[in-house]
């Protein structure tokens, strides 16, 4: 029989549209996009953006198609500018402007930056501009809330230079090469200065009309003396067409519409990004033509979409135009003037939200981690081979997996010892790797539990949207009745006799909101049925983190990390809970452990936000910071900590920073010392520490690209190969015309996309050395054309007479691992058994 596909997959599909569709990762908001003025040559594209609760810098040096994520502490204070120098290829020169804290020079590429003290005393920065000589000038001036600051040592010291302006809060800025090939500089908030003298004296010219967020000169000025002014608000724009000495109300544009940036291009086209979408004129503003949606017309909600830059740059060996638009929703990239856009892949594939270690991990070698848009992903080998987990079952009533084993443990009882054979290694030495189906509603994986008892009940429990629990090592998983508001599952933790007495918690991170279902959650069942243990907690505790105490049998002590409350400890199993914070001063947490020998030694650590690690060794009742020899750099942000399971004889601990990599301590967290050799640069996330670590000294690192792996207790790093499946919804999947999305039962993920037009493709660029591709096959099936590289590879039959979904129906090995590029095309034609020429993609999987 023919799929058919259930009414809310229907209704998701009617939501998304037939036309092209830019998936939509979650917590994409980037706010400042800057590209390099040598891009032809250097490819480099800087973002500021927030990315899972984290306010990160990125940059790209390959045009968009991978991203290295920083923590650096500039990007603390909301980023205004980021901008490039004119020789940006050669002298790797550039500045980042901020609401508060002032300006940030780098000098090689942005790898590192440093914040610019000389002379400045401004703490934001709104626009940064170059002189067009700065190469041999070394003149950039910026604009700031004290007014105009110029600097003649290329950006090393500045000079405060004032006079003659109207208004000292200086909202924009703009520069052009004068006539006797000084620059000259406009700027303003309410009303337009011009200055011929760098910025020695200014002179007002016209009023705006209104507050001005962006100033843009013609590319042709002042030969073409048309200066385009973007207001606040709803008020549109303003165009002067002689040189600013008026901005007439017959040359405003697009009044009442919220404006946020403005591109002027030298054939006299005009592109404005507005809140919800792009218009383009080609005749100062007179008409404006709202451009097509094609590429973003798949979006969560297009009424609360809120773009805000737009930016072009020249593409190398003469290809045209780039055009890339930021916002809410990510970045998104235009090579054909604006007539369909394409997701930009921020995250990559490959970035990770947590990673767990077995606590049997000398023995079992169990890694399981989540990441976004491939789900999760188990290893029983150290990280050697992995596995996507779940059996591709359907959701049934109440969120459960048909055929799942929801409701009952005794389905799922009876492998000896709970161990399954690892994959085999091939003579050739090459990594042997299986993916299979997943029945995991979500692929944007959140927290992972793995039982204390694992070796012998085979527990894991997941959370995000939904709280998933699997009682066979994750080929099956069921989801327990939950309040249905719950939408956002954290900090699952399961006690340390959890096989015999079944306890585990999890949390939520939205406590305030619906608060009668929020809060603290607990099961006495293994996880079959969840009620809430919420006494005397704060209505506005947001859960992070739970820890057992390790006499928890007896004691009956838990932990709990707040977001925003601090520490809370219940001591009766959950049934009440009171504040452990004095001498905590920054109570935003995301992380709590306890030493191995807490019952004696009292010992616990906590991770903030701002303030770095904090210790207490009286069990919580009062705390204090631990942060010497890591550098404060305006607040520490700790991101993991990993305690040495022989704490009690080595002293040893490790934190990861946000911004300042991995740190260890030998002295029970009272002095550290960086341990970072052979780390990337990307911001770290999950730490974990072997249960064997004084005899093994083994560490694993999950950070923005993939895992990272010690075996010499953290001195040395090196990143672990894989292997992921890319869900058909994952950003870096790209559509032409005419594709249904939605969800699908059986489907990887639930989710599915199938071809509406005879001709139409998918594409997925990805750096790797092997690829497959997965869909279904079906009595509709068509025939569908596989291009490598450009090069076609393959044509493939997608008829059965029964369905058949995530059928691998391809795979392409290269020599080594690099960019490459696929594309599934339909042919409008189809095997004369077929009742049909569709395509139903179910994917890709990629080995790195």
């Amino acid at each position: 029989m023919p799929r058919t596909l259930t009414l809310f997959a229907l209704a998701v599909a009617s939501l998304l549209g037939a036309g092209p569709v830019a998936a939509h990762s979650p917590h994409d908001d980037v706010h400042v996009v800057a590209v390099s003025p040598t891009f032809a040559q250097d490819s480099t594209i800087f973002a500021q953006m927030n990315m899972s609760e984290h306010r990160v810098f990125a940059r790209s040096t390959d045009a968009g198609r991978s991203w290295q994520t920083f923590g650096h502490e500039m990007v603390q204070s909301k980023v205004l500018e980021i901008r490039m120098s004119p020789d940006f290829v050669n002298d790797g020169t550039a500045f980042l402007g901020t609401e508060g804290a002032g300006l940030w020079r780098s000098s090689d590429y942005g790898t590192t930056w440093q914040r610019v003290l000389d002379g400045l005393d401004a703490l934001v920065v709104n626009t940064v501009r170059f002189d067009p000589d700065y190469s041999s000038s070394g003149i950039v001036g910026l604009s700031s809330d004290l007014g105009f600051y110029r600097s003649t040592d290329h950006g090393l010291s500045w000079t405060q230079k004032n006079t003659g302006l109207t208004e000292l809060s200086l909202g924009t800025l703009a520069v052009h090469r004068g006539t006797n090939g000084r620059p000259v500089f406009y700027a303003g908030s309410t009303k337009l200065h011009r200055s011929d003298t760098l910025g020695a004296t200014w002179t007002p010219l016209a009023d705006f009309g209104g507050v001005a967020t962006d100033l843009r000169l013609h590319p042709d000025f002042p030969v073409l003396p048309v200066i385009g002014v973007v207001l606040r608000s709803a008020l549109g724009l303003r165009f002067s067409v002689d040189g600013g000495l008026s901005f007439p109300p017959e040359q405003a544009s697009l009044q009442g519409s919220a404006v946020t940036d403005l591109l002027m291009r030298e054939d006299g086209s005009m592109f404005a990004s507005l809140f919800n979408g792009v218009v383009r004129a080609d005749s100062l503003g007179a008409t404006w033509v709202p451009q097509p949606k094609t590429g973003l017309d798949g979006l969560s909600d297009q009424t609360t979409i809120h773009y805000v830059q737009l930016q072009s740059a020249k593409l190398p060996d003469d290809g045209g135009e780039m055009l890339l638009l930021s916002g809410f929703e990510g970045l998104f990239r235009s090579t054909n003037d604006g007539q369909s856009w394409n997701s930009v892949d921020l995250y990559s594939q490959r970035v990770n939200r947590t990673i767990t270690i077995s606590p049997d991990f000398p023995r079992d070698r169990v890694l399981a981690l989540g990441n976004f848009g491939g789900g999760l992903v188990i290893s029983e080998s150290a990280g050697k081979h992995w596995e996507a987990v779940g059996s591709g079952g359907v959701l049934g009533s109440g969120g459960a997996a048909v055929g799942s084993g929801a409701g009952s443990r005794s389905a799922t009882q009876g492998a000896p010892g709970g161990h399954l054979s690892a994959p085999t290694t091939p003579a050739n030495g090459a990594i042997n790797w299986r993916t299979n189906a997943t029945d995991i509603f979500s692929l944007w994986m959140g927290p992972i539990a793995i039982s204390p008892t694992f070796a012998v009940d085979n527990t894991l429990m997941i959370g995000h949207g939904a709280l998933w629990v699997s009682e066979d090592r994750g080929r099956n998983w069921f989801a327990p009745e939950l309040a249905p508001e719950i939408t956002v599952v954290r900090g699952i933790t399961m006690s340390p006799d959890f096989q015999h007495d079944g306890v585990a918690f999890f949390g939520t991170s939205d406590f305030g909101q619906g608060a009668q279902n929020k809060g603290v959650w607990k099961t006495v069942d293994h996880g079959q049925s969840w009620q809430l243990a919420n006494a005397n907690l704060s209505i506005t505790a947001q859960v992070r983190e739970f820890v057992f105490s390790p006499g928890w049998s007896v004691d009956q002590t838990v932990f709990m990390a707040a977001r925003n409350e601090g520490v809370w400890i219940s001591e009766d199993g959950g049934a009440s809970w009171s504040p452990r914070s004095n001498g905590l001063t920054h109570p935003e947490l995301r992380v709590i452990r306890l030493s191995p020998d807490f019952v004696n030694d009292h010992t616990l650590w906590v991770g903030s936000v701002g303030g770095g690690l904090f210790m207490s060794v009286d069990a919580g009742a009062s705390w204090e910071a631990v942060n010497h020899g890591i550098p404060d750099l305006a607040g520490i942000d700790v991101e993991g900590i990993a305690v040495s399971p022989a704490f009690a004889v080595d002293h040893t601990l490790f934190v990861s920073t946000q911004r300042s990599g991995l740190w260890k301590s030998i002295d029970a967290a009272r002095t550290w010392q960086p341990v970072n050799d052979g780390l990337p640069l990307d911001m770290p996330r999950g730490l974990e520490i072997s249960s064997g670590f004084a005899e093994d000294q083994t560490l694993f690192l999950s950070t923005h690209d993939w895992i990272w792996t010690s075996t010499d207790g953290g001195d040395h790093w090196s990143r672990l190969s894989g292997r992921i499946r890319v869900a058909d919804n994952h950003p870096s999947v790209l559509y032409d015309t005419k594709w249904l999305r939605g969800l699908q039962p059986g489907a990887h993920g639930f989710s599915s996309s199938t071809s509406l037009d005879e001709v139409t493709a998918c594409e997925l660029e990805f750096r790797g050395n092997q690829i497959r591709w997965f869909a279904d096959l079906s009595p509709e099936g068509g025939l569908a054309r596989v291009l490598v590289d450009g090069e076609e590879i393959a044509t493939l039959d997608t008829y059965a007479a029964e369905l058949a979904p995530q059928t691998q129906l391809f795979e392409h090995n290269f020599g080594a691992t690099d960019w490459h590029t696929i594309r599934i095309e339909t042919t409008g034609q189809a095997n004369p058994q077929s009742s049909g020429a569709r395509l139903v993609s179910d994917g890709f999987e990629y080995r790195f």
